[in-house]
């Protein structure tokens, strides 16, 4: 076997005795496998650990391949290529005085075989093995013309050893040509299909690598510190929205702002979305707001999630945070003894066609029931109400800024 002193050389042989083998290919085709898995369909459970237990195989080829290459770099390794020595009729030497032989060699650039007859000595190169067959204490070869070269592999260390599968691996099958032809166009076939379905599972609704990448660009977290809402009110939880978003001055809802609070207070529940204005009206951004106590101890976040609107001062949130500072909340709910949960719901402006449970509140805080005879009522209205008991009639408080006379 020729001794090649080219790291490049060697490199090249290493890569492709590692890329070409059977159940890389395998191994490379099931990574992609289960990576276009995740992206479509997520399920990490199941997929990665598949794709953890291949990343660590291929880390290990990758190591074995460097060290390999590494050491014959460092010319640790030649005394591999420098035994392979063939005498007269195709016989290795072997023993004491065969080893001298080789050692005799060792100065050679390349190691040489005696052609029968005239008593030359050429190198003898991968390419003249035909077939080969090994053992554990020793290899035959078979050559060009019928020749056959046996090695004594008993003094071969396991470092020598490797070395030499690794140059034996252009004399075998799947080191000949064609084998690594086909394996290179099925390595890129595999890479082209699978490439191509992440990107698919990338377009928006086509894969759960898409509602990553969309979360990633429009949802932020924080955690719900102010979750109290007899303490804090609205503000406490705009204060904790603030931590992660930059929230414009003015906001207007685009539907309903509804929570849910236990008997101490306890934000349990919070839905809303609104827009959000700045000094001069100008739209800015949605704001798309969640959180579920049972679920999860975050404050959810979501951006453009509605389309640009004009400002609409009947849905203000203002009038809602100015209220709940000044509200007797805590004092309403105790009337409903013995219930577990309570919830308040906003629309902004709301007109009503009857006094039942209607409250007018004022400025400082202070309420009182409609006159009698006055069934008519428009203005900000906060709703009160128990979530899971309807027969309770909810109390609905009408804000407006100014105090009672």
């Amino acid at each position: 076997m020729s001794y090649e002193n080219s790291a490049a050389a060697l490199f090249r042989k290493t890569a492709l005795h590692v890329l070409t083998r059977p159940v890389n290919l395998a191994l490379y085709w099931l990574s992609w496998h289960y990576l276009c898995a995740l992206c479509r369909y997520g399920q990490p459970g199941r997929n990665l650990p598949v794709l953890a237990a291949c990343l660590l195989w291929w880390l290990g080829a990758i190591g074995y391949g460097l060290w390999l290459w590494g050491r014959y770099k460092k010319g640790r390794c030649p005394v591999v290529f420098r035994r392979l020595l063939v005498r007269e009729k195709g016989l290795v030497l072997a023993g004491t005085a065969q080893r001298e032989e080789a050692g005799d060699a060792a100065g050679d650039a390349e190691p040489t075989k005696t052609v029968k007859g005239d008593g030359t000595r050429k190198a003898l190169g991968e390419s003249a093995v035909k077939w080969y067959v090994k053992r554990r204490r020793f290899c035959q070869f078979f050559l060009e013309g019928k020749e056959v070269v046996l090695l004594d592999l008993s003094g071969f260390t396991g470092e020598e050893r490797d070395f030499l599968d690794v140059k034996l691996s252009a004399a075998r099958p799947l080191g000949k040509g064609f084998w690594r032809a086909a394996a290179g166009i099925f390595l890129a076939a595999v890479t082209l299909q699978g490439g191509w379905m992440a990107v698919q599972s990338a377009i928006p609704y086509r894969g759960k690598l898409a509602w990553y990448l969309d979360d990633l660009k429009n949802k932020r977290t924080c955690t719900l510190e102010h979750d109290n809402i007899y303490e804090y009110g609205i503000e406490g939880i705009l204060e904790d929205v603030r931590q992660k978003v930059d929230l414009p001055e003015e906001l207007c809802l685009v539907n309903g702002f509804g929570l849910e609070f236990g008997p101490d207070g306890r934000i349990l529940a919070l839905d809303a979305m609104f827009r959000g204005f700045d000094g001069e009206g100008n739209f800015v951004d949605s704001y798309l707001i969640g959180y579920n106590r049972a679920q999860s101890g975050k404050l959810t976040i979501y951006l453009h999630g509605a389309a640009e609107a004009p400002y609409d001062e009947s849905r203000a949130l203002g009038p809602l945070a100015e209220a709940m500072e000044v509200m007797p909340l805590r004092e309403t709910v105790e009337e409903w003894e013995g219930e577990q949960s309570f919830g308040i719901l906003y629309y902004g402006v709301r007109d009503w066609y009857s006094p039942e449970g209607i409250r007018l509140l004022s400025g400082d805080g202070d309420w009182q029931l409609p006159r009698y005879g006055e069934y008519s009522f428009s203005g900000y209205s906060i709703s009160v109400f128990c979530p899971e008991n309807d027969d309770l009639t909810p109390v609905r408080y009408i804000w407006t800024e100014r105090a009672w006379p």
